[in-house]
């Protein structure tokens, strides 16, 4: 008998947890959401199947900008929002940029020595899809906490694809 209530318990504890983790994504999914240039990557994996390395304008610019002497192995992209919804880089700061307009976002990075992660550099699709995916110029992110989400990838027309 108390092993029946144990188990009930559990399946009620594991329900309950489940539930607040999928409001806790339709909340994310409801953000406001900007887009990133994504720069060239090869979109092909033996070992995963189908998948596409991201690569950002917005991290090719801090890269340079730390190999220029700022250098800093974690802190914040700045990036600009513009009338199109396009996010700039602007620059790096060890901690977020608060901007009243709202037009300046800060998204926290790490720094290995050789690449920059943004917490978005891959994106799994069906084995086969690789060639519809090479379309993709934008990738549609959110910032949760100053840490990006991707949503969608897009083409140069922000279609979703």
């Amino acid at each position: 008998f108390i092993k029946k209530i144990l188990v009930a318990v559990n399946l009620l504890i594991l329900a309950v947890a489940f539930g607040l983790s999928v409001i806790k994504q339709e909340k994310y999914m409801k953000q406001p959401v900007f887009y990133l240039k994504l720069a060239p990557i090869d979109p092909r994996s033996i070992m995963q199947g189908d998948y596409m390395v991201l690569n950002y304008e917005i991290t090719d610019k801090a890269l340079r900008d730390i190999r220029n002497g700022v250098f800093i192995n974690k802190g914040y992209l700045n990036i600009k929002i513009d009338k199109n919804g396009v996010g700039e880089y602007t620059g790096i700061s060890t901690a977020p940029v608060n901007d009243d307009n709202k037009n300046i976002v800060s998204a926290y990075f790490t720094f290995n020595g050789m690449e920059i992660d943004i917490n978005i550099n891959s994106y799994m699709f069906q084995e086969g899809d690789g060639e519809y995916y090479s379309k993709a110029e934008y990738a549609q992110v959110t910032l949760v906490k100053n840490k990006l989400r991707l949503k969608k990838l897009t083409d140069k027309d922000f279609k979703v694809l």
